[in-house]
């Protein structure tokens, strides 16, 4: 089984665990220039502040509804990032950090599940005091919809398991299309247009229709939420000739202050792996690429 450990609201987390007397009280994080919203808390969502919000636009709501405001700092995000991987890899041998705030490992325990995914829990707030949500299931896709669901309904306490055909069609009806992991807004629209609207729908396609519409990673995310494994177990570098930190976002982004932040993210990711593994860097690249499946704008790649 995968197991995918997602940190809550990451930002606010970090600046809560120095700042324990605003924990469930409304907390934002800005963008270096205080320009707009990069992390809220779930008081602060309540409150109908959306990520991305301009600071001035919400700036006497936050005096009235005494919100707490942070600057970024990424330096600080960074470490409690690594503490959070860290305590991962006391409890499993093979972990997968997908970005600064998730990661993935494999759930090598003789523990019932849910249990498995609590001790995790609890094992990274005492040691981090940043709370995660966990999902387990048997694909990376399916594991992303479970952590999902235990980051959202307070039923599932933190940890939300997908072991059964049942469990994962039940997950699936529930999730609008868009938020499938690797289902980007360009093919939203598409799979819309042709009534599908949930995660179970598409799993559902034929496997003809999925030939004709998608391409390779729409198919790999469609063999996932049908329990096949498909998207490849990334081990941590150790002694490779290059290393990668790449990702694509879940909009279009507009904002320079948020692109350099997530630049800064990787970058810090890439100099961990270099560090664990003891290497040395001669050569840095930098590469950003437009959204290939616009059709009104042009394709664009630079490094």
């Amino acid at each position: 089984m995968i197991v995918h450990i997602d940190c809550n609201s990451f930002f606010v987390s970090c600046e809560r665990a120095f700042r324990p007397d605003l924990r469930h009280k409304p907390v934002v994080v800005l963008s270096n220039n205080d320009g707009c919203v990069c992390s809220m808390s779930t008081e602060a969502k309540l409150l109908g502040i959306k990520r991305g919000d301009p600071y001035f636009k919400f700036k006497e709501l936050a005096r009235t509804q005494n919100i707490t405001c942070f600057s970024g700092n990424h330096k600080l995000y960074n470490d409690m990032s690594s503490r959070v991987m860290d305590t991962l890899r006391s409890i499993a041998t093979n972990v997968e950090v997908y970005s600064v705030d998730d990661a993935f490992i494999k759930a090598d325990t003789s523990m019932p599940l849910v249990e498995y995914g609590n001790f995790i829990k609890k094992k990274i707030w005492q040691d981090t005091c940043i709370p995660v949500s966990v999902g387990i299931a048997e694909t990376k896709t399916l594991s992303k919809i479970a952590s999902h669901f235990a980051k959202r309904y307070k039923a599932y306490n933190g940890v939300a398991v997908i072991d059964t055909t049942e469990k994962a069609k039940k997950a699936m009806s529930l999730l609008p299309i868009e938020n499938i992991w690797g289902i980007g807004r360009k093919l939203t629209i598409r799979l819309r247009q042709l009534g599908i609207k949930t995660a179970l729908q598409f799993a559902e396609m034929p496997q003809t229709m999925i030939h004709q519409i998608l391409n390779i990673t729409g198919e790999r995310t469609w063999r996932e939420l049908n329990g096949e494994r498909c998207i490849p177990y990334e081990r941590e570098a150790t002694g490779r000739q290059s290393i990668t930190a790449s990702r694509s976002f879940a909009k279009d982004i507009y904002d320079i202050e948020y692109l350099r932040e997530a630049i800064s993210v990787f970058a810090a990711i890439v100099s961990r792996r270099l560090r664990r593994q003891h290497g040395k860097c001669t050569e840095l690249y930098v590469f950003l690429e437009t959204n290939r499946f616009h059709n009104d704008t042009p394709y664009m790649c630079k490094t």
